[in-house]
């Protein structure tokens, strides 16, 4: 992740980190971005910056 966004001309790093809960779902992958769209979806409304990092797991992060 960089620490400077070139889209809002700044270093959005400075406002401060959230952490969510993982998002978990126990069946299809379909499953699993349906519930991770949702979750970023529920953070986009509150006008949150959002990064999504995933591997086996995903979580979704977010900061002001």
């Amino acid at each position: 992740m960089e620490l400077y966004d070139i889209e809002t001309d700044s270093e959005v790093y400075k406002n401060g980190i959230y952490l969510a809960e993982p998002v978990t779902v126990d069946a299809t992958p379909e499953a699993m971005v349906d519930a991770v769209h949702q979750e970023t979806k529920r953070f986009i409304k509150k006008k949150k910056f959002v990064t999504v990092f995933g591997g086996r797991t995903f979580g979704v992060n977010c900061y002001d």
